[in-house]
């Protein structure tokens, strides 16, 4: 674990920060963006091991994002871990994070243990 780069995609600062902060604390070399746009390229210059990746961000979605990030053969399949504030049922889910290349979807709130136990399934 120790080192594993992990990518958090968020636009709510909040949620960025508190990732970030028990992530580290958890071990594991932490960067954090609030926009989708800016994904691609720092996966380009430093893929990370995993990436938590929000479903609703202001300047796209998740869903576009993973599909781009799918699509570019320049950057290695990142596992990717979708996040939702929505209140979307489970078999949607399922479904979407099958038609994207998604490992698995947490929704908010939830606990951290959670979370850790999410990521350590695929890194």
């Amino acid at each position: 674990m120790a080192g594993r780069k992990i990518l958090v995609v968020d636009d709510e600062v909040d949620v960025r920060d508190i990732l970030s902060k028990k992530l580290t604390e958890s071990g594991y070399d932490v960067k954090v963006l609030s926009a989708g746009k800016d994904v691609l390229q720092h996966c380009r210059v430093s893929p990370p091991d995993l990436l938590l990746l929000d479903i609703v961000l202001n300047d796209t979605d998740g869903y576009s994002v993973a599909e781009e990030l799918r699509r570019d053969k320049s950057i290695p399949k990142v596992p990717i871990i979708f996040m939702t504030g929505q209140d979307l049922d489970v078999p949607e889910m399922a479904r979407n994070s099958a038609r994207f290349g998604v490992c698995d979807f947490i929704t908010k709130p939830c606990a951290f243990a959670d979370v850790l136990e999410k990521i350590r399934l695929f890194i």
